[in-house]
């Protein structure tokens, strides 16, 4: 540090005294030109002494926040070094003429040309990065990851630098999946010294892999069987349910491919988990998490064909499927069945018209992939609405309706969930139900938006522990109520062996899970109360089916005498045709005239 004081300390020294220096690096940097097309760019900078003046050069037209990201970069490099930026004259040059650069995704590389040239140092020529740069040394998030390390591959680079993101976040999937499938590690980075540190060339950190890794460290060896009881409901059916769906996600983990094994395992290690928590009761605690992990496994399953036509084709093929599901009869036994596949047959394409917009949308592979992303959780809604038909309709029962008085009491939780604030896809999923006039389903979705939108206020977790045993105990009535209350005692059990700062957070989770199941019980004992018998089929009144039934004799009766007239007719006419030919015939075998029989004599004369 002493050393690189006493550099700039001359370098002060020697601009005071009017001397003009320059030097130029350079870095390898990707964009993303077109769906699917990514390139990689050399970016130079040319740094002198002047006036703190920032400035692009190269293409023939650079965005605003391309400039923006630049003098972000100048300004952070030089607070880095410990110079001021006003005595140098930073000139980025984009080696591209006909590029329409726009985007701050060029910041962290901005950033990284600033040090180098300030230290007078190059930069290694076998990575590349992408990331946009905050005023603090952050690195921000971008888009166009896949393009961009297929470019960076193609270009034969060791590594790329990559901005943090949550392993939840779908564009920690687009780097685990580009990285597997073109070989090239995806290093991640939240701030400029971290990057740094992977180019030195004196002390570099190591460049690892990405790993898939969604596990949970679930603490089941001390969890206890599920104790609490429900009244009108079946367990087994919702068993048979939760297996349905482990098996279609293990399915589709099964299918994906050699080189994103180490995803697969990772999954397939998951569902084994689920089936476990499954075996100790909690069944929707095991869908649930299943479903979440689906979203990834379907993607993985489907890396192969990221293009704009595949994905599309799958988009088609799922609403095809979905639209036609048709709910069976609803009877007072298998209502929370039926209520659950409507509800969710909705969720599915209302969520399907995001993958459409995303798909429409798409600037990149990262964009096709969100797109299959969204699809997969239509896909597996899709897919466990056909399951409750089905169990809906093994079930059975007597056809039944809602009452009118359920209309109003489904008016008033509308409008408790729009006054809530929430304007999520239950809400949406709410009001279409209603319209259908089918109560039941928008009851529950207004449930589900009135209850998400609301957050607890500052609780201990003694008093959250407690008013999640209060709501479980008061969630008896039906099965969602059920498993969504042993789902809230999952998460509390897991607070508890987890402890520390996380146990606050899932108490916060279970008591909005608890909260779920308690007011979903209250809303099926207004439900199960309100269900009448269905009115028979419309049967038309004694005289009048007489009546049709005579009209339907007379119309049989004249077709049958028309037949017959059209049989006299067809035979008169061969007859007549018959005679005809005869005619014909007799006409052309009539003997010669005797006029021709005299001159035929005299010639013999």
């Amino acid at each position: 540090m002493e050393k690189k004081g006493l550099l700039f300390f001359s370098l002060a020294a020697l601009l005071s005294m009017g001397y003009v220096f320059a030097y130029t690096t350079t870095i390898r940097a990707p964009a993303v030109l077109s769906t699917n097309n990514g390139v990689l760019t050399t970016i130079s900078l040319n740094l002198t002494s002047g006036n703190g003046s920032v400035n692009i050069t190269g293409p023939s037209q650079i965005g605003q926040d391309t400039k923006v990201s630049a003098t972000t970069a100048a300004q952070y490099a030089s607070a880095y070094v410990g110079v001021q930026e006003s005595k140098y004259n930073f000139t980025y040059n984009i080696a591209d003429s006909s590029a329409d650069v726009t985007g701050p995704s060029a910041g962290l590389a901005f950033t990284l040309l600033g040090i180098s040239a300030l230290e007078h140092s190059s930069l290694p020529s076998n990575f590349t990065v992408t990331g946009t740069i905050n005023t603090d040394g952050s690195v921000g998030e971008v888009g166009g990851v896949y393009d961009k390390m297929d470019a960076a591959n193609s270009s034969g680079m060791k590594f790329i630098l990559v901005p943090v993101v949550a392993t939840s976040d779908p564009e920690y999937l687009a780097y685990y999946t580009a990285q597997q499938q073109f070989g090239i590690p995806a290093q991640e980075v939240s701030n400029v010294s971290q990057a740094l540190g992977y180019l030195s060339k004196t002390n570099p950190t190591p460049v690892k892999s990405l790993q898939f890794n969604l596990s949970e460290n679930y603490h089941l060896s001390g969890l206890k069987a599920s104790g609490l009881n429900c009244t009108d409901c079946n367990v087994s059916y919702f068993a048979e349910l939760t297996n349905y769906t482990l098996n279609f996600v293990q399915a589709d983990a099964e299918s994906i491919g050699v080189k994103l094994s180490q995803g697969k395992d990772n999954i397939l290690s998951n569902i084994a988990t689920f089936r476990n928590i499954s075996s100790k009761g909690y069944l929707y605690t095991a869908a649930d998490l299943a479903f979440l992990q689906y979203q990834d496994t379907f993607v993985l399953a489907n890396a192969n064909n990221f293009t704009t036509s595949y994905v599309q084709s799958v988009i088609s093929g799922i609403n095809a499927t979905c639209s036609n599901l048709i709910a069976p009869e609803l009877t007072a036994s298998n209502y929370e069945y039926v209520i659950g596949g409507e509800i969710r047959q909705e969720w599915a394409r209302l969520n399907l018209e995001n993958a459409q917009s995303a798909l429409n949308s798409s600037a990149s592979t990262d964009d096709l992939m969100a797109s299959l992303f969204f699809a997969s959780q239509s896909n597996a809604w899709c897919n466990a609405a056909n399951e409750m038909y089905n169990i809906s309709s093994t079930i059975g029962g007597s056809p039944v309706t809602y009452s009118s008085s359920l209309k109003n009491y489904a008016y008033n939780e509308l409008r408790s969930a729009e006054s809530s604030g929430a304007g999520s896809l239950y809400a949406q999923a709410a009001a279409k139900a209603y319209n259908q006039s089918e109560y039941g389903a928008a009851i529950y979705d207004a449930v589900y938006a009135t209850n998400y939108a609301r957050i607890p206020g500052n609780l201990s977790n003694s008093q959250l522990i407690s008013r999640i045993d209060a709501n479980a105990a008061n969630a008896t009535f039906g099965i969602w109520p059920l498993e969504f209350a042993n789902s809230a005692l999952f998460y509390a059990y897991e607070a508890n062996a987890i402890g520390g700062a996380g146990e606050s957070s899932n108490l916060t989770s279970a008591y909005t899970i608890s909260q779920l199941a308690s007011n979903l019980s209250k809303a099926n004992k207004l439900i199960n109360s309100s269900l009448v018998s269905a009115p028979a089929p419309e049967v038309l009144p004694s005289d009048l089916a007489t009546y049709m039934s005579n009209q339907t004799a007379q119309l049989q009766a004249l077709q049958a005498e028309v037949s017959q007239l059209y049989g006299l007719l067809l035979l008169l006419t061969v007859i007549m045709g018959i005679i005809a030919v005869l005619i014909l015939v007799v006409v052309l075998r009539k003997p010669a005239a005797p006029g021709n029989s005299t001159r035929r004599m005299r010639r013999q004369g």
